[in-house]
């Protein structure tokens, strides 16, 4: 039991090592990006932001300064990629945590959890479904009289109770994994890909900062010609972590 929740927490490193290791290659840095916009925005709610410094000009400051350094990959979709490929990755990932858990039972179905939890409802136990057994024969020996005298006896395997709620738990927690990465990556797909989304996102913004009349084929060649996909990535990323305000607020940018 200990070695297979080991092997699990090693598994689910995956996909934040290997996005770490292709994130080093990107023209953005988000998390510096966010982290400045948040710090930024504190600074502006306790009053400590200087007037001719808004939040905005110093996080455009910032992507500006990124856009102008050399870097190994160039600035076109690559953090797109690696971000939408995490999450992918992170639900691969989750597979295998299943097939682990399977392996370990013995067994090739890797939604075993969901039918024992109803052969477990109806009122079968160990005894039909073969998972995590109750009593078994154990054998050992007694020395009378310089005699070797072999027994077999029933035992009770307490720690199967134990072990049976644990690996049900697992299941269920990495098929609740599963389908909330999948259901964000759809979500994600939609805000990012969807493009009528992306110019809804940036006439909202510029008509936040006081841009009325905001043309949309303008918003759109925008887009296409200087934010790409990885711009859209990051506006989003900001709107999610610090607000769609400071987001709105890259009018310099």
């Amino acid at each position: 039991m200990p070695y297979i929740l080991l092997l699990s927490a090693f598994v689910a490193y995956i996909p934040k090592k290997v996005f770490n290791l292709f994130y080093k290659s990107s023209n953005y840095r988000e998390t510096d990006i966010i982290e400045s916009a948040w710090k930024k925005l504190k600074s502006a709610v306790v009053g400590e932001t200087k007037a001719d410094m808004p939040i905005s000009s110093a996080i455009a400051e910032k992507l500006l300064l990124l856009r102008q350094t050399n870097t190994k990959m160039p600035i076109t979709n690559y953090l797109t990629f690696i971000y939408f490929s995490m999450k992918i990755l992170t639900i691969c990932v989750n597979f295998v945590q299943l097939w682990i858990l399977a392996i370990s039972l013995r067994t090739s179905n890797i939604f075993w959890g969901w039918k024992l939890t109803r052969e477990l409802f109806n009122g079968e136990d160990w005894r039909v479904n073969g998972f995590f057994p109750r009593v078994t024969f154990c054998d050992f020996q007694t020395r009378h009289l310089g005699q070797v005298r072999p027994h077999t006896v029933q035992c009770v395997l307490i720690l199967n109770m134990f072990n049976e709620k644990i690996f049900l738990f697992l299941w269920f927690w990495f098929v609740f994994l599963i389908l909330a990465t999948f259901i964000n990556l759809a979500w994600w797909f939609y805000r990012v890909f969807v493009t009528r989304r992306s110019i809804r996102m940036i006439t909202d913004a510029l008509q936040q900062t006081g841009l009325k009349d905001v043309d949309h084929d303008d918003v759109l060649e925008f887009i296409r010609r200087y934010l790409f996909y990885d711009g859209i990535v990051v506006l989003r990323l900001i709107d999610s972590n610090v607000g769609f305000i400071s987001m709105a607020n890259f009018k310099p940018f």
